[in-house]
Order: structure tokens, then C-alpha cells, then sequence
């Protein structure tokens, strides 16, 4: 093992740069054959001179932990992507435990689908996300891409999911798609396994980490997870068009206020409300077929928006398992024996096949659940009854 005043030398697939849940960014070494991992602070490292800035930004990517966003599929209708960034943020507004205004959202992929365009979605708190870029732009790593670490995993082949046990926490992390996944506390990870498609189990040697490890389409591909777009975009410089973007319309600004007059100002004003609220009426129709009259535009997209939608579905198993975890964890006289995860159109239902001595362990169980985790439904249904053994099956979902 090197002392720690030795320099590090980067090695293909050997090293990731890695945000933590305490959002420090750190540099993890995976050596071949070795269980531990070996963390060191980058911000210690730059100081100590053991790595250089430049040596960081060949890595290509930082990770930050899965289980700090949610990650979630919704159909809305239309295809602008204008259109798209201005619903999606109330399509998930009743997934949200904050105001959208809070919530940074990123699109990761979009397709078209029966009812609309069909979504895979990011949502992060936009403190984190400050924070992360506050770091990157600190350290001088704006070139580098910002993902979820369950991208770091292979895409999983059809129907089998790929995890791994993350590193440094008592997390395991899910890939369960091209552009899906999720995180899980690893004290839950086992019965899910049990209970669902296959699970193709991964250790940190095997995720790629580095750009070097990807192919060029698949690095492409990782682009699009990008986290760290709009308003915290890294790689402004690259967007040369950008640093002219004001210049040129200053200018086309002053050319036309030097060629017109008053009247010319006010006749062009009315012409372009016109073609506004004839465009707005278009766009509207296209979105909303059903409705045959329109009065208030911004008030019925709104009232729209904000209503259930038949085709939103999204990713709920991440809400349940973090409200049910510290209920689960700190049972004794339960035994949990399978947890299966059933989607639905509206979220889904976590399944829960259970062993007690008596059938009242697990009625408490039940009245725990509903006094302690939040707005959830608990129905419990006993299967058998003896004088060793109760079993039965409690299914939850959100209220």
C-alpha cells in the first residue's frame, strides 16, 4: 500500500470521483481482487499535490449518490419540448414532498407514445444540485459529466436487473433499464431480490467509472444523463453561439428601433398579440383535444396540469421503502419472509409475506405502519393461524 503523502496514479477502471451523501467529493479506488475501497477527500489530495486538476478531469464523469433523486417514467401529452419542461413539472407535483419550485427536473430520454410523449425523468432538490456544482465549478471539474452512480452499472440485458452494494453506505443501487434506477437500503435489498426478476449482482471492479471505460455510443448514450443542464449547466464555454447570443440581439434591437416609428411600433404590437393568441390557442388544442372551448388559456392549463392524469406513472417503490424502513428495521417478533413490488398505473403496491408467533404481532405491525409512516394504507390479510405460527401478507401503498 502507497503512504498517503505518495502521488496517485490513475489507472483505467481503478478510480471513480464520487459525491457522498455529506455531498464531499471524493476519489474511490477499486483495487482488482480486493474487497475494501479505499476513499480520499480530492480536496486533500489537490492540497497535498499527491493529483493534479488535470489528472481529475480525465476521468470524465462524477457520480452522485442515486438515493438522493428519484427517477421516474410519465407520459404527458404533446411534443414540444417546450411544451414537455412547461407540464412536467405538475405532472409530479403530487410526488413531490416540496414545492416544484424547489425541484430540479431533467429529461433524460423522450419517445413518442399513444397518448403523447413518453418521459424518463430525473427530479433532484435544487440545494443539492447547487451544491454539487458549487464544488465542480470550485475544483475546476466543469468538463466533466455529473450522473447517478446506478449509471456507472452495465445496461441490463432484457428483463434482469443489474445492482451492486455501493461502496462507503448500506445502500445497494439498481439499474433496471436504459435510462432507470433506483437505490434501496440494503437491509430491504435481499427480500426484493427474492421477490422479483432476476437480479444480476455486480461488484465495484466490474461498473465502468471512467469515460475511458465506455465505448464511444456508449458514452454518448451517458451524456444524456447529464444532471448538470439549465441553470446549473457546467460547460457554458462549449455553446460558443451563447457569448454571442446578446450581443446579436442588442444589436438586431437597435437596427429596429432606428428603422421604425410610432405607428409602425404600434400596428406591429397588434399583429404579433394576434398571432400569440392564435399560436396559444393551437398549442392548446393540440395538448388538451377534449376541450371544446376555450375561455382562460393559462387557467384551464393549469386546472389540467394539476389534475390526475390516467397516464402518469412513476416510480413509487423509493417513497414507500424509506417511510416503511425504520418500522421494518426495528421489529423483532416479525419475520419478513418476501417483499414484492407490483406496479400499477397510478404508483404501485408493496407486498409484504409475513411470519409471527401470533397473528396480534402482526396486527400491531399493521397499526404501526399506519400511526408512524406517513400517509400510507395498511391491509393486512391472515393467512394461518397455529399454535407455533401466524402467517400473513400486509400490502401498503400510498394514500
Amino acid at each position: 500500500m502507497s503512504p498517503n503523502n505518495s502521488n496517485v496514479t490513475l489507472q483505467a477502471d481503478a478510480k471513480a470521483l464520487c459525491f457522498n451523501l455529506q455531498g464531499e467529493l471524493l476519489l474511490r479506488q477499486f483495487a482488482d481482487g480486493a474487497a475494501d475501497v479505499k476513499e480520499e477527500s480530492v480536496e486533500s489530495l489537490l492540497q497535498q499535490g499527491r493529483i493534479t486538476s488535470e489528472q481529475l478531469r480525465q476521468i470524465g464523469v462524477v457520480w452522485v449518490p442515486t438515493s438522493q433523486l428519484v427517477i421516474a417514467q410519465v407520459v404527458l401529452p404533446g411534443s414540444r419540448q417546450s411544451e414537455l419542461r412547461a407540464a412536467l413539472p405538475y405532472a409530479l407535483e403530487e410526488q413531490l414532498s416540496d414545492a416544484v419550485e424547489n425541484y430540479h427536473f431533467v429529461i433524460l430520454h423522450k419517445q413518442p407514445a399513444q397518448e403523447g410523449t413518453q418521459l424518463q425523468v430525473a427530479v433532484i432538490a435544487k440545494v443539492l444540485m447547487n451544491q454539487w456544482y458549487q464544488a465542480l465549478k470550485r475544483l475546476e471539474l466543469d468538463n466533466c459529466l455529473l450522473s447517478a452512480d446506478c449509471f456507472a452499472l452495465p445496461e441490463p440485458e432484457t428483463d434482469v436487473s443489474v445492482a451492486m452494494v455501493l461502496p462507503g453506505a448500506p445502500v445497494v443501487i439498481y439499474r433496471d433499464g436504459r435510462y432507470s434506477g433506483f437505490a434501496i437500503p440494503e437491509t430491504l435489498s435481499e427480500q426484493l431480490a427474492s421477490s422479483s426478476e432476476e437480479v444480476r449482482n455486480l461488484t465495484p471492479q466490474q461498473a465502468q467509472w471512467q469515460k475511458i471505460a465506455f465505448s464511444p455510443s456508449a458514452w454518448q448514450q451517458l451524456q444524456s444523463t447529464n444532471l448538470a443542464v439549465g441553470e446549473f449547466a457546467l460547460k457554458e464555454s462549449q455553446n460558443l453561439w451563447r457569448q454571442w447570443l446578446w450581443p446579436n440581439l442588442a444589436a438586431g434591437l437597435l437596427f429596429v428601433v432606428l428603422l421604425g416609428s410610432n405607428w409602425l411600433e404600434k400596428e406591429q404590437a397588434l399583429q404579433d398579440a394576434q398571432v400569440y393568441r392564435s399560436q396559444s390557442e393551437q398549442l392548446f388544442k393540440a395538448m388538451f383535444p377534449d376541450v371544446k372551448r376555450v375561455v382562460s388559456i393559462k387557467t384551464q392549463t393549469m386546472t389540467r396540469l394539476r389534475a390526475p392524469s390516467q397516464d402518469v406513472t412513476s416510480a413509487r417503490l423509493m417513497p414507500l421503502v424509506y417511510q416503511l424502513e425504520p418500522v421494518l428495521s426495528g421489529q423483532t417478533k416479525v419475520r419478513i419472509d418476501e417483499l414484492n413490488w407490483q406496479r400499477q398505473a397510478q404508483g404501485g403496491k408493496l407486498n409484504l409475506r409475513l411470519t409471527a408467533k401470533q397473528s396480534g404481532d402482526l396486527q400491531k405491525l399493521q397499526q404501526q405502519i399506519q400511526q408512524r409512516a406517513g400517509k400510507l394504507q395498511a391491509q393486512l390479510s391472515i393467512k394461518n393461524v397455529t399454535p407455533e405460527v401466524a402467517l400473513g401478507e400486509l400490502n401498503v401503498v400510498a394514500n
